[in-house]
């Protein structure tokens, strides 16, 4: 069996504010299901999670399919695993899924599993409902292979029929709707952390210079009395930002110079730094520039010396409603440094499903007076 280790975090809706999608059959379930997790899964199992008055889904959690299991569409001739075998598999699955299932208590859930044994399916199904207290109401339960799909609740042939159903989610209307509003969704799990690779080669030592200038920077500039290295720091920045604002996200090169790069990163070691640029990523709509700005650190510095910016680009992509890539951002800085504030706050953030439509009001509150104390420290010019 593979690791059954999900993703390090449960995903949160990727449905913004303005724009909800209306889900109303197992056609609709899988076209969705790529939404919420950022990309198209495959040999995964994955439970959706619904609450509420409205049926809205709260989140979605992912575990990878056992290897070595025999796909419903396997032309070779079936093995049957023991009862037993199949249960242990099924209650090491539901284990790590029920942890966060059980914190947001669904109403429902709807199971779907890619690639995956029938039997292993069926019994997660079961499981996942009988470890969940109080116990939800299962919408469906399918199985998606080979362009087909089965829902293993319904008996009904003309719905259902036992050949399986074609499924077309790349020609479904509602993820393209979905797209349109802004949604990404990604071809597998591989580009997902593709967007995060940090530099190799040349690259890393180009990188790996620009952090020993921008230590040098700071040991040889001590701050001077009455003036706060933050504020120095701060309006470089926004200088940096103005005209990377409103330019094309996944631009080819990039918009910031290493040095520059280097140089922030460092001062992301203060709070008043991180309090403004926290500030500028629970904006609505989302600031592009701030989360280009640490998209690119991640990817253009040293690994070891960029948990901070990790945390903090998840904490973007998590605020803009991406969760999976939230999820995947965090994971190098909970490896790397996992007790630093910035990265234990963003993971109590995701282990908690806070709405982002929640978080980013609660954290311009809070960092509101950071950013109003530095205002009210620039010199003021015109007239008395």
């Amino acid at each position: 069996m593979t690791s059954t280790s999900p993703d390090q975090n449960p995903t949160a809706p990727v449905v913004t504010p303005e724009h909800v999608l209306k889900v109303r059959s197992p056609h609709d379930v899988l076209a969705v299901v790529p939404t919420i997790l950022g990309f198209h899964p495959s040999h995964s199992l994955v439970v959706i999670a619904i609450s509420g008055p409205r049926n809205r889904v709260r989140f979605a959690t992912r575990v990878d399919v056992p290897k070595g299991s025999q796909p419903a569409s396997s032309s070779r001739p079936p093995r049957p695993p023991s009862h037993r075998a199949v249960k242990e598999q099924a209650d090491a699955l539901a284990a790590v899924l029920l942890p966060p299932l059980q914190r947001e208590q669904p109403h429902a859930i709807v199971v779907v599993g890619y690639q995956a044994p029938r039997e292993l399916l069926q019994a997660c199904a079961t499981a996942l409902r009988t470890g969940l207290s109080p116990r939800p109401a299962v919408h469906d339960v399918l199985l998606v292979d080979d362009g087909r799909f089965w829902s293993l609740v319904c008996a009904d042939t003309r719905c259902c029929p036992s050949e399986g159903t074609p499924v077309d989610v790349l020609g479904s209307a509602l993820l393209a709707e979905a797209v349109s509003a802004g949604v990404v969704v990604l071809p597998d799990r591989a580009a997902l952390y593709a967007r995060v690779q940090p530099p190799t080669g040349a690259a890393l030592q180009e990188a790996g210079a620009a952090m020993t200038r921008a230590r040098t920077a700071v040991a040889r500039r001590p701050d001077a009395a009455g003036s706060s290295r933050a504020d120095v720091v701060l309006a470089m920045l926004d200088r940096a930002l103005t005209p990377v604002t409103g330019a094309p996200m996944e631009a080819a090169q990039p918009a910031f110079e290493l040095d520059v790069l280097a140089t922030v990163l460092l001062a992301l070691e203060d709070g008043t730094v991180r309090d403004a640029v926290y500030h500028r990523i629970a904006a609505w709509p989302p600031d592009d520039a701030v989360e280009r700005l640490l998209r690119e650190m991640v990817t253009g510095l040293p690994a070891p010396d960029t948990a901070v910016a990790s945390a903090m680009l998840a904490m973007a992509w998590y605020c803009r409603g991406d969760g999976a890539g939230a999820s995947v951002a965090l994971e190098p800085a909970l490896v790397t440094d996992p007790t630093h504030p910035a990265v234990t706050l963003v993971s109590d953030i995701l282990r908690g499903l806070i709405d982002p439509r929640q978080l980013r009001p609660l954290l311009r509150r809070a960092t509101a007076p950071a950013v109003t104390a530095r205002r009210d420290r620039q010199p003021h010019t015109g007239a008395a």
